[in-house]
C-alpha cells in the first residue's frame, strides 16, 4: 500500500481548508509525516474493526 497517498487523502478529508496545500506540498518532512499518518490512521481502522467484530468486547 502506498501509505504516503492514503495519509496525504485522509490528511485532505481532515482538513479541507487547507485540501490545495496538502496536495502541492512536496517536500522529505510532509512526505515522511503523510506516510506515518497513513499507516496509523489504517492501523487505528483495524483496530476498531477488530474490536467491533469481537462479540465478547461488545458485551464488555
Amino acid at each position: 500500500m502506498d501509505w504516503e497517498k492514503a495519509g496525504r487523502a485522509r490528511m485532505m478529508m481532515r482538513f479541507p481548508r487547507h485540501r490545495k496545500q496538502i496536495a502541492d506540498a512536496n517536500f522529505l518532512a510532509i512526505y515522511e509525516l503523510l506516510d506515518a499518518y497513513g499507516r496509523s490512521v489504517v492501523t487505528r481502522d483495524e483496530l476498531r474493526m477488530q474490536a467491533f467484530s469481537d462479540p465478547a468486547r461488545v458485551k464488555g
